[in-house]
């Protein structure tokens, strides 16, 4: 039985869909989508690309003159991408991006901004939400939410370079920002 595989081009703006035949090892290209608008004039940047824990959406990231996340509904018997939607408020630059173990939250690193931005995940249209405000965060160019507890990390609003950790155990917790990146024992605590 075969994979789907996605590939995000930097400097094309697309993503290649691929069948993967693991048994073979190979892999044959099926899609190719465009990470921007047809009306788009300009340089995409295409930086990264996640699949939502449900396997219903993908979401691609484009730094340049695009400056947005773009959401794919996946296609479930063939895993093509069919684009639903763009989501360019309170994003800029985003360097890389994470979705939350439970699929309920996206966070953005907007390298030249200087901030993570937090997004609501509708799970039933892939669509995002902003959340705000964003956290102040000195050229973030990663993010990760701990699956410790389905933890969730989001911005403070109390201040530069704090965040908020949500999880069993706690209940909107204030960490410097510097602790979400270097360590996760703060959820245990």
């Amino acid at each position: 039985s075969g994979e789907t595989v996605y590939l995000i081009g930097e400097l094309s703006g697309t993503i290649t869909v691929y069948d993967y035949d693991a048994e073979r090892g190979r892999m044959s290209a099926k899609q190719t989508v465009s990470t921007t608008p047809d009306e788009f004039d300009g340089a995409a940047r295409s930086a990264d690309l996640h699949v939502h824990p449900s396997g219903d959406f993908l979401y691609a990231s484009n730094r340049g003159d695009a400056n947005d996340v773009v959401v794919y509904r996946i296609e479930e018997e063939t895993g093509r991408l069919e684009r639903i939607g763009r989501q360019r408020e309170h994003i800029q630059w985003p360097r890389t991006f994470t979705i939350s173990p439970d699929g309920a939250h996206l966070l953005v690193a907007n390298r030249r901004a200087d901030a993570i931005s937090g997004f609501d995940v509708n799970t039933d249209t892939g669509r995002l939400t902003y959340t705000g405000p964003s956290a102040d965060v000195p050229n973030p160019t990663t993010t990760a939410v701990s699956p410790l507890d389905h933890g969730v990390i989001t911005p403070s609003g109390r201040g530069s370079a704090r965040v908020r950790v949500q999880n069993k155990r706690h209940n909107y917790r204030d960490c410097p920002a510097r602790s979400v990146a270097t360590s996760t024992r703060m959820l245990r605590a």
